[in-house]
C-alpha cells in the first residue's frame, strides 16, 4: 500500500506541476527571417527543388501568377525573402521573349502582352538584381526570322547561337561570325557583372547582334536579286 500511495502522491505532484506550467505557458514563435542563414537556405532549396519539377516559366514569377508553382509565392513575403530566393529561382528558368520589331526589348515591345509585364515587374528589382539566368532566349518574330540562344555552362565559359530561318539561304558564314561576335560581348559583360551570370542586359545585346545579322541578310538577298 505504501508503494501506491507513494505512486499516487508522485503522480500528483507531477500533474500539479503540469497544470502550473501549462496555465503559465505562452505560445512561443519565431520570425522565419530570425533563423540561421543555413536554415533558411535548406528551406529556399527544397522550394527550388519542388518548383524546377514543375518546369516554371517566366510568367510564373509575376505576383498572381503561381498556380504552376505554388510555393512561388513565399517571393512575395518581403523584400529580404525575395533577395534571398529570387537568384535560386532563377537559375532554374530559361526566359524566352518574342519581339515584334528591332527595337523592341530596348522598348520594351514584346510580341506577347504577358511578357510586357513580366520584364516590367523585373525592372522594378534593379538592373543587377535579376542577373541570375544561366541561359536566356530571344526570337525576332518579324522578317528576316531570327532566333537567338546563350547559355553559361561554367564562369566565363558562354555558348552564344543566333540562327535564321531556313528559308534564308547562304547565311551559315554570317551566323558563325555572328555567333562569335555576340559570345564576345557577353563575355567582356560579364566581366563587370557581380555574378557571372545573364540579366534583362544580355537581351539587349542579343538584340543587337539580331538587327545586324537581319540587316546582312537583307543586303545579301537584296545583291541575289
Amino acid at each position: 500500500m505504501s508503494y501506491i500511495a507513494k505512486y499516487v502522491f508522485d503522480y500528483g505532484q507531477l500533474k500539479s506541476r503540469f497544470v502550473c506550467a501549462l496555465e503559465h505557458w505562452k505560445p512561443q514563435t519565431i520570425s522565419f527571417l530570425k533563423l540561421p542563414p543555413e536554415i533558411r537556405n535548406m528551406i529556399y532549396n527544397l522550394l527550388v527543388n519542388e518548383t524546377k519539377d514543375r518546369k516554371p516559366r517566366l510568367i510564373n514569377f509575376k505576383p498572381g501568377s503561381f498556380s504552376a508553382a505554388p510555393s512561388l509565392n513565399m517571393l512575395h513575403a518581403c523584400t529580404q525573402v525575395q533577395q534571398e530566393l529570387l537568384p535560386l529561382y532563377f537559375s532554374i528558368v530559361t526566359p524566352h521573349f518574342s519581339i515584334p520589331s528591332r527595337d523592341g526589348f530596348r522598348t520594351r515591345t514584346f510580341t506577347h502582352s504577358f511578357q510586357t509585364e513580366v520584364v516590367a515587374w523585373l525592372d522594378k528589382q534593379g538592373p543587377d538584381a535579376v542577373d541570375y539566368f544561366h541561359a536566356i532566349f530571344l526570337r525576332s518574330s518579324g522578317r528576316p526570322f531570327v532566333d537567338c540562344s546563350i547559355k553559361i555552362h561554367k564562369p566565363m565559359v558562354v555558348e552564344a547561337r543566333v540562327r535564321s530561318c531556313k528559308m534564308y539561304e547562304g547565311c551559315e558564314g554570317l551566323e558563325a561570325s555572328t555567333n562569335q561576335t555576340l559570345a564576345e560581348k557577353i563575355n567582356e559583360s560579364l566581366k563587370l557583372s557581380n555574378t557571372g551570370l545573364l540579366g534583362l542586359r544580355h537581351f539587349e545585346l542579343a538584340e543587337e547582334v539580331i538587327d545586324q545579322l537581319q540587316r546582312k541578310i537583307e543586303s545579301l538577298s537584296v545583291n541575289k536579286l
